[in-house]
């Protein structure tokens, strides 16, 4: 609730991408920690993309579409849902609507979520797929609640696959490791459902 807090209080002080960046923070943890995706999450997400459409900062609206679209897949059945293409967010026509660098990042994005779902619903071509996408970015990222998903199901996935994605994995698992050692509260239980 601090991070909604935030959102308030930037938005009323006119910092709009602070705000924004307080709610996409808040959504990261929101999956990370597991908690209810009801209607009442996706009418948040539904807000806060109208407002982000509202003030021109297409780049946060895509994000929140590529969340909504997240728990859609999880709570509605549907024959593919490790695409990101329904009511939210339909990627190959967002993407194509983009400038080059909006394009890579929404991609990073959308990649991360559908790396997530191919885990829940054990696609093993999406999971190398997506592996492939997000091994072309940067390891690391400076939104750490969006890396720490990233991670911990790269490194799901990377061992799910067996021998091909090894290296990934243990990448993944060295991190969290690390950040064990040094006292993140977060960090074992990724490092033990990877490891």
């Amino acid at each position: 609730d601090v991070l909604q807090q935030c959102y308030k209080d930037l938005k009323f002080s006119g910092k709009f991408d602070f705000a924004l960046g307080s709610m996409l923070n808040y959504f990261y943890a929101y999956f990370a920690a597991g908690l209810n995706l009801g209607s009442i999450l996706e009418s948040k997400l539904l807000v806060l993309d109208e407002f982000s459409q509202s003030i021109d900062k297409s780049g946060f609206a895509a994000t929140f579409q590529i969340h909504r679209q997240f728990v859609i897949n999880l709570r509605q059945r549907s024959e593919q849902p490790t695409l990101m293409n329904g009511p939210a967010f339909q990627q190959e026509i967002a993407l194509s609507g983009m400038n080059d660098q909006a394009s890579k990042m929404t991609l990073r994005d959308a990649s991360i979520f559908r790396l997530e779902l191919a885990f829940i619903f054990n696609d093993i071509e999406c999971m190398a797929a997506m592996l492939e996408t997000l091994a072309a970015y940067p390891f690391e990222d400076q939104v750490i609640s969006r890396f720490h998903i990233r991670a911990c199901f790269m490194g799901l996935a990377a061992f799910s696959l067996n021998e091909r994605n090894t290296v990934m994995g243990n990448k993944c698992l060295k991190y969290f490791r690390r950040m064990k050692k040094l006292g993140s509260t977060n960090a074992p239980p990724a490092y033990f459902f990877i490891a």
